[in-house]
């Protein structure tokens, strides 16, 4: 290989080695639906993972004050504009000034965020969604705050400031018309199905739009927090009211659990007709939950597993509700 070469190919393989590294330094959004296709006034649901950085070990790298921006457009134009703000409160170090500071101690700065955003999809057609993540730049009296704060905290480290946006893929959601049941739901709720759920379990339990008026009933709580639940504990999660006399007490417990015994029987019906329905994880931890108040602790945890058996934010939540069960035993 003649030296000339010899340098076009060492340039070469520095530049790729440099993009690779700035590569792991900017920041990623993953956005999927939880369906690609639903009937109108059926909940777009979104879950999005924003990952800020891979650091090396001697980069520290500064987030301000980022924001999330959902944007959906369907077959008339764009929808309505979601925008939430992650990350990075008011730092204890400066109070003027938003910023994370994000080390290789923990390099991955995750945001699972579950959005659960009813737009107003009340047109056939196909709609577009894309997730994009910005962080606003920090002026230069906040850089060098930042630096000097860097050199104290992190002797030897580099700061690197992150504010470039990323983008999520462009997602696709087809909203088709009711058929059957669903149709009869839709018209007789004048067009707002999820506007009325009381009306839909009671008259078209059966119908798609019933196993969104379900989740309602659940218990909503977080799965771990039920894990060998005392009888206090328990009490505590039913908001049985403690300045009450026992009898009370136990009208108002016997009341409680004779609701999510209803709503399992509901859910557990429901399920059978809909194998497929789009929330089926989170029917299921309510499902769940409900069946640790119970106290039926089996029975809930087959439920957990059916969870930790996909992906996304759920699983990691039953991930860690069978972690806890293990470490208990």
């Amino acid at each position: 290989m003649t030296r000339k070469r010899f340098i076009v190919l060492a340039l070469l393989l520095t530049l790729l080695s440099l993009n690779g590294i700035r590569a792991k330094s900017e920041p990623a959004v993953r956005a999927t639906l939880s369906n690609s296709s639903g009937i109108l006034n059926e909940p777009l649901i979104l879950d999005i993972r924003l990952k800020v950085a891979d650091l090396s070990s001697n980069a520290v790298v500064i987030a301000s004050k980022s924001f999330l921006v959902v944007k959906v457009s369907g077959p008339h134009g764009p929808c309505k504009k979601l925008l939430v703000e992650v990350g990075s409160p008011k730092s204890p170090w400066s109070p003027w000034l938003d910023a994370v500071f994000l080390t290789s101690d923990h390099p991955e700065w995750e945001n699972p965020i579950r959005l659960t955003r009813r737009y107003d999809l009340m047109s056939v057609g196909t709609y577009h969604v894309q997730v994009s993540w910005m962080s606003q730049p920090l002026d230069d009296f906040g850089r060098r705050v930042v630096e000097r704060e860097v050199s104290r905290k992190f002797p030897g480290k580099t700061p690197t400031f992150l504010e470039k946006l990323a983008f999520s893929r462009t997602l696709k959601f087809v909203v088709k018309e009711p058929t059957g049941i669903d149709l009869q739901a839709y018209q007789a709720t004048n067009r707002c199905p999820m506007c009325k759920p009381s009306q839909l379990l009671k008259q078209y339990p059966t119908s798609t739009y019933a196993g969104y008026a379900l989740l309602g009933l659940g218990p909503g709580f977080t799965m771990w927090d039920l894990v060998n639940l005392s009888a206090e504990n328990r009490d505590q999660h039913l908001a049985v009211p403690q300045g009450a006399s026992k009898e009370k007490q136990d009208e108002f417990r016997a009341k409680s659990l004779e609701a999510y015994q209803s709503f399992l029987d509901k859910a557990k019906q429901f399920l059978l007709l809909h194998p497929d329905f789009a929330q089926i994880d989170l029917l299921r931890k309510e499902m769940a939950n409900a069946l640790f108040l119970l106290g039926r602790q089996d029975e809930a945890l087959e439920q957990v597993k059916l969870i930790e058996a996909k992906d996304g934010s759920l699983a990691e939540e039953a991930e860690k509700t069978l972690q806890k069960v293990e470490k208990a035993k």
